[in-house]
């Protein structure tokens, strides 16, 4: 007897949402995999109660607000951004496996480049039409070299947890209670875009372009002299090209706009004339989201 084949299925928000309840299709592009450490909605049943479905969702949503990577939700297929749905595979007879794309390694050559033919060259024959030079081409399909492991979940949970304690100290730092924030955006925005979501001149240690023309060794030294230890982090950041973490951009509902942490990439942004910053937006709202409890204007953990 042949076993029933369960296919993907399209999801949208009020129509086959989230099996984690999560956002479509932002989480869809978002989650990475993270949604392996989270509970489907329907492990509770059908008879489940609204605030027990409730409270798997919010556990759900905070634990993508902490740790999510920002890579693509291993059950997503094609993502229809237009119509905010999802060919989601979850559920299905292969979930998590999708169609299969081989790459070619960035750091092998682009061969067969030559314009006279429309077709490849085949290989080996004494001669083939082709301006690179490069003797030591890779003739498998790709390379394992082109890997790229970036795992930051930690930094970016730590910096949302401290955007939200500055959010406080600017509302009231005495607080105690409850408060929600959902994560909204993420992205790259302009630094002048990030500067008006602040007062950079209250704060601020560098005017625009100050160090542009220094050395390497002079800019490691002024930033140091600034913050102990960005030097290093310029190094890290910038030099060794890992990329400078996301600023992250609180909307409060009492103190308005503001820069709730990154202050210190700012400044080095503002001096370095950079152009352009990762960032990640979150709205406070009134009773739901991701929850955090406060105690004298500090996050619990």
């Amino acid at each position: 007897m042949s076993k029933l084949v369960k296919l993907a299925i399209i999801r949208k928000k009020d129509d086959e949402p989230c099996p984690f309840g999560l956002k479509i299709p932002y989480a869809c592009k978002n989650a990475g995999t993270i949604v392996s450490k989270m509970a489907p909605v329907e492990v509770l049943g059908e008879e489940a109660a609204e605030n027990e479905i409730k409270a798997i969702v919010l556990a759900n949503k905070e634990l993508f607000l902490l740790e999510a990577d920002g890579s693509r939700c291993p059950y997503a297929g094609k993502i229809f951004s237009e119509k905010d749905a999802v060919e989601c595979n979850f559920g299905s007879t292969a979930p998590g496996v999708g169609q299969q794309t081989v790459e070619p390694s960035k750091f092998y050559s682009n061969v067969y480049e030559n314009i006279s033919y429309d077709g490849l060259y085949s290989y080996p024959m004494g001669w083939y039409g082709d301006n690179n030079i490069s003797r030591n081409l890779f003739y498998g399909i790709y390379s394992n070299n082109a890997n790229d492991v970036n795992d930051s979940s930690d930094k970016i949970h730590q910096d949302i947890i401290d955007a939200i304690e500055h959010a406080l100290m600017n509302e009231d730092s005495s607080f105690s209670g409850d408060v929600w924030y959902n994560v909204v955006e993420k992205g790259i925005k302009s630094l002048k875009e990030i500067l008006n979501w602040d007062d950079y001149s209250s704060w601020g240690d560098f005017n625009q372009g100050e160090l542009v023309n220094e050395s390497p060794e002079e800019i490691i030294n002024q930033l140091n002299h600034f913050r102990p230890g960005y030097g290093e982090m310029f190094k890290k950041w910038i030099i060794e090209g890992q990329g400078i973490p996301p600023i992250i951009l609180v909307e409060t509902l009492d103190a308005g706009n503001l820069i709730g942490d990154g202050r210190g990439r700012v400044n080095m942004a503002v001096a370095l004339n950079i152009k352009e910053l990762p960032y990640i937006l979150l709205k406070e709202t009134k009773d739901h989201g991701i929850h955090f409890k406060i105690k004298d204007g500090m996050v619990v953990k």
